[in-house]
């Protein structure tokens, strides 16, 4: 068919048409102009990750974006970042939190870093049903923030100045001894999510300024959160009362009524306990200091009968209270307030001060702390066979032999045809091929496959509850799921807030956070939602697992229960007596409890709402022998030795739940920096009690597609830790 195109006038008019095109203006995205359909200009003006741009691998971190001004309402926040094996992932903040700091517009939220190298992008979107882009950056990892190693440790100090980097690394010898240390100037600069501070291990607040201002509600209720749920947190006054007043939200934290404010009677306890050679100060400069009356919790230091330095335990954390501020003078002017300040930050220490790189730098199994061995026991799939090398190479062997001398021969000798060779050639091939298959399919499972440990902590005094959940999964395909958890537990201990995401490996082997290489950044990225965490509903969305092979995911939360407390412990003539009550509604097995130094074993299982007499029904060990696993020998008894390739997944969360009483790095030859706050050894004192036991009823239950993997669970352990009053024969109050 003849053609109706006519060249000669074709062409001036689609050459008329290009030019007017090239010169009109372009239609530009918000992103590309910075505006949005109001014409309002967006500018991301900086962004700042980590706490005061220190930033620990592995654990959730704060991060602020700097704008130009204020976004509109609803705004959502996508940063994307590294996650562990080097994966990009997006944290989606539908509500980012927003605040004017010394006059500048900032976005808070907060995420988790997997690797050193790679980039970061912020994107900033409006909300609605087709969510508009309105500002955009990418920019090197090391421009945000300075990358802490997962297992050094943070300490933090807030206000004036208290040397704390000189104080923190006092007795630090190997690399992981030597603390990273920061300085926040003003209190108005903390954050207002408790996942903020995650990855600070001890907090240090000088409260002159806040004696006289109020903290952001928020602020003060994130860090109340953050200590009841493991935080350290240390607050140097002078004027305890009016900070409490101030801070009314804070102040709840101090268990103890106040007397009026007087100057030290002797600094001589206080310089004896740091072991100064110098006093303080003259008698008529001694500081003033907060005297405290009808107070808890364990007197360190002491003026007269009044504490100076006071420790006590709110829910599962630590505060430290010290009741002169020794930012201020003439603590400031002491030549030894150094030794002070490093005396402090060992209160707040969460472990020992060994370090262990330099013992297993070279070893093979990848892993210095006991997560990393948490990790591989997880990943111990029954259903899963590893082919071993050597079979692999039997059959690259056989391959070879089949299609080079197999094949000339048996053409040569047999058939007597060698041009038939392309038909032996092919099936050769698909012969290798097939028996590849079928080893493939008899060592690897064709359906999803899920391990998990769970850790939930039950306070029956305050009912505060909170857990931690370990999930690894198997995927027979190359796939992306949609992850979260539901709750298939007590129906009477809830979750109120909680946040899932992927499982750090702390080490520097394949997929450790550690590993030099460096983030591919493809597309095979996945999100997962962050916001504040009272709100948040661990959900991970489109991630990615190759076939046959694994990935791991942790999952945190906090809540409350309405059990009712029906245990009655109490010392009588030096010793535990009373009767001990299950309060849940399952079935515990390998049930003891943990009182100071000593473990009480009941041989039996303790059914829901069963109860058992503590000096009739049990067998008290040392806490350390039944840990250890202690056993009589020929001249005496000897501990089971710790075998770091270990993989009875029971047997490693029993000693990650009491690290510290274990032995710790004595005896485990593992550090347990990267997830402390597991180690319950801390927050145990004369006035608890421990019940512990375990289930194979998983409490969260892990789902794809809102659907949970009930039957896809290979072996899945629920561990409770039930802390139970205990009472005193003398109340150690004042």
């Amino acid at each position: 068919m003849r053609s109706s195109f006519r060249f000669p006038l074709t062409l001036p008019v689609l050459f008329a048409i290009l030019l007017l095109a090239w010169g009109f203006p372009q239609p530009m995205t918000a992103q590309q102009t910075g505006t949005t359909s109001s014409s309002i200009r967006f500018q991301i003006e900086k962004i700042r990750l980590g706490v005061n741009g220190q930033c620990k691998l592995g654990a959730w971190v704060p991060l602020r974006l700097t704008l130009s001004q204020s976004p509109p309402k609803n705004s959502i926040l996508a940063m994307t970042l590294p996650d562990t094996d080097g994966v990009e992932t997006i944290f989606r903040d539908e509500q980012p939190t927003l605040r004017v700091i010394d006059g500048k517009t900032i976005l808070e939220t907060v995420v988790k870093l997997g690797r050193k190298r790679g980039t970061l992008t912020a994107k900033l979107y409006s909300a609605g049903e087709s969510p508009t882009p309105l500002a955009s950056q990418t920019i090197p990892i090391a421009d945000a923030c300075n990358t802490i190693e997962s297992l050094r440790e943070l300490y933090v100090a807030v206000g004036d100045p208290l040397d704390i980097t000189s104080g923190a690394t006092i007795g630090g010898k190997a690399e992981f001894d030597q603390p990273a240390t920061t300085t926040l100037f003003s209190p108005h600069l903390l954050y207002s999510n408790q996942l903020a501070y995650e990855s600070v291990d001890g907090l240090i607040l000088e409260a002159s300024t806040l004696e006289t201002e109020s903290l952001d509600i928020r602020i003060q209720t994130a860090l109340v959160e953050w200590v009841r749920n493991g935080g350290r947190l240390a607050i140097t006054s002078e004027k305890l009362e009016m900070f409490a007043a101030a801070n009314p939200t804070l102040g709840e934290l101090i268990a103890a009524d106040f007397n009026p404010v007087r100057r030290m009677q002797s600094t001589s306890n206080l310089e004896r306990i740091v072991k100064a050679e110098s006093p303080v100060s003259q008698r008529r400069d001694r500081p003033f200091m907060t005297v405290l009356r009808n107070f808890p919790g364990e007197v360190l230091v002491r003026d007269g009968e009044a504490p100076v330095i006071l420790r006590q335990s709110p829910g599962y954390g630590k505060i430290i209270l010290i009741m002169t501020n020794i930012a201020k003078a003439p603590f400031s002017n002491w030549s030894e307030r150094r030794q002070l300040t490093g005396y402090i930050v060992s209160l707040l220490n969460l472990g020992e001060k060994t370090g262990m790189k330099q013992q297993f730098r070279l070893s093979r199994y990848g892993y210095v702390d006991i997560t990393g061995q948490l990790r591989a026991a997880l990943d111990k799939f029954k259903q899963v066979s590893i082919v071993n090398f050597t079979l692999v190479a039997a059959i690259a062997l056989l391959f070879i032999a089949l299609i080079g001398p197999g094949d000339y021969f048996f053409l040569k000798r047999v058939i007597g045809r060698m041009e038939w060779t392309w038909v032996t050639f092919l099936s050769i091939v698909v012969l290798v091929s097939a028996l590849t298959v079928v080893i493939f399919k008899i060592t690897k499972p064709n359906r999803l496959l899920c391990r998990q440990v769970e850790v939930i902590d039950v306070d029956m005094a305050t009912r505060a509850v909170r857990g931690s959940l370990w999930s690894h999964i198997y995927s027979p395909e190359t796939k992306r799921y949609d992850l979260s958890w539901k709750n298939t537990g007590d129906p009477q201990i809830l979750p109120t807030g909680k946040i899932g995401s992927w499982q750090g490996f702390p080490g520097e082997a394949l997929g450790g956070m550690g590993n030099p290489t460096t983030p591919t950044g493809t597309s095979t990225d996945y999100s997962i939602s962050v916001g504040p965490f009272e709100n948040s509903k661990a959900n991970l969305s489109a991630v990615p697992i190759n076939v046959a092979a694994t990935k791991g995911f942790f999952m945190q939360w906090t809540g409350s229960t309405s059990k009712e407390l029906k245990t009655s412990l109490k010392i009588s003539r030096g010793s535990l007596s009373g009767r001990v009550h299950n309060p849940l509604d399952c079935e515990l097995e390998n049930i003891f409890v943990i009182y100071e130094n000593s473990a009480f074993l009941l041989k039996s299982k303790l059914g829901p709402n069963d109860s058992f007499d503590i000096a009739a029904d049990t067998v008290e060990k040392g806490v350390a022998d039944y840990l250890n696993r202690r056993r009589l020998k020929e001249m005496g008894t000897e501990a089971t030795p710790w075998i770091v390739t270990d993989t009875d997944l029971k047997r490693i969360v029993e000693v990650m739940m009491f690290y510290d009483k274990a032995g710790g790095q004595g005896y485990v030859k593992l550090l347990q920096r990267y997830q402390p706050k597991i180690d319950l050894s801390p927050s145990l004192d004369k006035t608890r009690a421990v019940l512990v036991g375990r289930t194979p009823k998983p409490a969260n239950t892990i789902c794809i597609g809102g659907t949970p993997l009930s039957q896809q669970y290979e072996e899945s352990w629920t561990y409770y830790r039930i802390m139970l009053p205990v009472q005193l024969r003398t109340p150690n109050v004042d």
